[in-house]
Parts: structure tokens; C-alpha cells; sequence
């Protein structure tokens, strides 16, 4: 694995833990407490972490396949490298990511002024069709429910009030 490859897991690493340090450094508040406003960023920090993790053990495996195909060529090697993602070119690529981020920020202006719940779903469908292209009935129940999830875990278990 080159060194390059090690630079963004690192990086995710870094700024996973200066997150989280800065979590349990929050006076008066506690990682363990839901409703505190250190618990969202202590969980946020360590899926970044434990994702990290497996993204780096993964990259790791697929180094340790290819330098075991140069050494004995006549193992194939699933994965061929042509300059795209999944056959989809980086541009698309690309300029999907940039659209996900203009939606995110649409997104968190929009929340003070509509409904989280409808904003959720709008957000998600958008977003999954951008991404996935998945099946239209698929993507309005997977919106429709994972919303309707999010709203209650916040509103009802962390007691957390939203902008209407």
C-alpha cells in the first residue's frame, strides 16, 4: 500500500478523534446523555472511526490481492481499475458529489423555514435518485420510512425539538 493511500484514512482518523476529544471536553455535558450536547458528535465521531477502520482493512486486503497477482500472474484479479467507479466515469462522479453537497446546504437552510419531516423525505428522494437510481416506489417508501424513523428517535427518545 502506498503512502498515498494511507493519507486520507489517516486524515478521517484525525479529525474523527479531535472530534471526539472535543466532545468529552465539553464542560457540563456528557457523551453518555442523549439529550447533552456532546452525545450527536461522540457517535458521529466513532462511526467515523469504526468506518474508517474498515475502509483502511479493505483497501488493505485489495493491496495484499494485487502485489499476490504480480507475483504469480496466473491468479486473475476481480477487480480491474479502468478509471471509473463501478462504470460510472469520475466526472459524473464528481459532479454527483458536488450536487449532494449543494442539496445538503439547500437542505440546512431550508430546515428553519419548513417542516423537518416533509424536508427529510424531499431530501432523501433527491438525494437517492441523484445517487443510487434505484426504483422510484423504493426510494419514496425508504424516504418515507427512514424519516418518519429519524423524527421520532429525535423527538420522542432524545427529546430533541425540532424547527417547524
Amino acid at each position: 500500500m502506498k503512502l498515498s493511500k494511507h493519507g486520507l484514512p489517516i486524515l478521517l482518523l484525525v479529525i474523527s478523534l479531535f472530534i471526539l476529544i472535543q466532545s468529552l471536553n465539553i464542560k457540563e455535558q456528557s457523551v453518555f446523555d442523549p439529550s447533552s450536547g456532546a452525545f450527536l458528535p461522540a457517535i458521529i465521531s466513532l462511526v467515523l472511526i469504526l468506518c474508517t477502520i474498515i475502509i483502511w482493512k479493505e483497501e488493505m486486503i485489495k493491496s495484499q490481492a494485487s502485489r499476490q497477482h504480480l507475483a504469480d500472474p496466473d491468479n486473475e484479479i476481480p477487480e480491474v481499475n479502468d478509471g471509473t467507479f463501478g462504470g460510472i466515469s469520475k466526472k459524473v462522479v464528481y459532479m454527483q458529489m458536488a450536487l449532494f453537497v449543494v442539496l445538503s446546504l439547500v437542505f440546512a437552510f431550508l430546515m428553519n423555514y419548513v417542516n423537518f419531516l416533509i424536508l427529510s423525505i424531499v431530501f432523501l428522494i433527491i438525494a437517492m435518485i441523484l445517487i443510487k437510481r434505484e426504483g422510484i416506489l423504493k426510494v419514496f417508501i425508504t424516504s418515507i420510512v427512514t424519516s418518519a424513523i429519524i423524527y421520532y428517535s429525535f423527538v420522542y427518545v432524545f427529546k430533541i425539538v425540532f424547527p417547524v
